[in-house]
């Protein structure tokens, strides 16, 4: 609502039109502006930048791993088959590959420093 009330009449500046969304300059925020937004905020908050199609990976992902007693919640969420979302989009084995390898690196690491023991 404030969006709409506030926020959108001071983009538009004047201009009409029936777009939802508001570029700065008062056009229609266009779905390459939308990805470029997400970019340079992702970019910002967690300095790599990515576009809006890395979240339907991660919907994908995350709800295999953290929900695996839902197998169809991913599908539901990005209206595609269950078998889409296993073809392209479910990344859990490089999740867990990931998790692996930082697990065997800290490991290792405490490893390395224990303090030698000498016998004499």
């Amino acid at each position: 609502r404030h969006y709409l009330g506030v926020v959108r009449p001071q983009l538009l500046n004047r201009l009409t039109h029936d777009a939802f969304w508001v570029a700065r300059h008062g056009g229609p925020l266009t779905a390459k502006g939308i990805q470029n937004q997400v970019f340079e905020r992702s970019r910002k908050r967690f300095g790599q930048g990515f576009g809006p199609h890395c979240f339907r990976h991660s919907v994908a992902t995350g709800a295999a791993l953290y929900l695996p007693g839902s197998p169809g919640l991913a599908a539901s969420m990005l209206g595609i088959s269950a078998d889409i979302v296993e073809q392209n989009y479910r990344r859990t084995g490089q999740v867990e590959a990931a998790m692996s390898y930082a697990d065997l690196i800290e490991q290792k690491s405490r490893q390395r420093l224990r303090p030698i023991e000498r016998t004499v």
